[in-house]
């Protein structure tokens, strides 16, 4: 997967109540409805628009990503071509165990994600970036 469209569909675990603001395709304009049922996770007072709580989290989730692939949970280079594979040694138990409650927790927003991570490429028209609005898309090569 791609660095970038990771960090979309990191944007979109932490704050699910952004969804309602994602271009869907017409067939999956239902998907939106997911957002609803995170309202509850919306800070109380204002936060920033997408687009620059999306930029505040680009140092952190860069951090993130340095540390899996200095412990080679992700391959390193793979991760300097601004792809991410699994590492050699995996992810650790307590790490798989914790991602897998989440799961199971929240298997409406995963299901989301992974529509948004298969049913959409990063670049393009039709990509991640444009349909988000949180990337610049005009200048992609595709």
């Amino acid at each position: 997967m791609e660095v970038g469209k990771l960090r979309v569909l990191d944007f979109y675990m932490a704050f699910p109540f952004r969804i309602e603001g994602f271009t869907f395709r017409q067939s999956q304009i239902g998907l939106k409805k997911i957002s609803k049922a995170y309202e509850y996770t919306q800070p109380y007072g204002g936060i920033p628009d997408d687009m620059t709580l999306f930029l505040r989290m680009a140092p952190i989730q860069r951090l993130a990503m340095d540390t899996l692939a200095s412990h080679d949970m992700i391959d390193r280079e793979a991760y300097r071509l601004d792809v991410i594979l699994a590492g050699e040694d995996g992810l650790p138990p307590e790490l798989v165990e914790r991602a897998i409650a989440f799961g199971a927790e929240h298997a409406d927003l995963i299901t989301v994600l992974q529509k948004l991570s298969t049913d959409y490429p990063l670049l393009g028209e039709d990509g991640l970036k444009r349909r988000s609005g949180l990337m610049e898309y005009k200048y992609d090569v595709v």
